[in-house]
């Protein structure tokens, strides 16, 4: 979506710590590096939790997948909502923790979550979801 927005024109800044183990298969960290600067996305190394950002400056923040990853969420929001300009816009796209496939999975016995072999199995600390939200608790 940032890549889309910046070649639409706007002035796009991406925040993102790169310490998911997948970042660090093969080239992954410079193919998304160079994609940014290809794009004209500006790329910060660090988390939206301590990123040295100037408050009221963006018109918009995309938390797009970020919030169900998040320890402590009211961190992430404060911080984003600090760097809005006044009137701004924060769109947050999430998982749905009760779409219809997920209490399917719950009906037959299956777990939503995701696989216990990959939390416990994973190579270094588990950067998975920490909890989905319902359409009502992010309003």
């Amino acid at each position: 979506m940032t890549a889309i927005l910046a070649k639409l024109g706007y002035d796009m800044t991406g925040l993102d710590d790169f310490k998911d183990p997948w970042h660090l298969i093969g080239r992954n960290r410079d193919r998304i590096t160079n994609f940014a600067k290809e794009m004209g996305i500006r790329l910060v190394n660090e988390p939206i939790e301590s990123a040295k950002l100037e408050e009221g400056y963006f018109d918009c923040v995309l938390l797009i997948d970020i919030i169900e990853h998040s320890l402590n969420p009211r961190i992430l929001l404060n911080r984003a909502i600090s760097a809005l300009k006044v009137g701004g816009l924060l769109p947050i796209e999430t998982p749905n923790c009760v779409v219809l496939a997920k209490r399917v999975m719950l009906l037959v016995g299956k777990s939503s979550n995701p696989s216990v072999y990959f939390i416990y199995f994973n190579i270094g600390a588990y950067r998975g979801h920490v909890r989905e939200y319902t359409v009502s608790e992010l309003r």
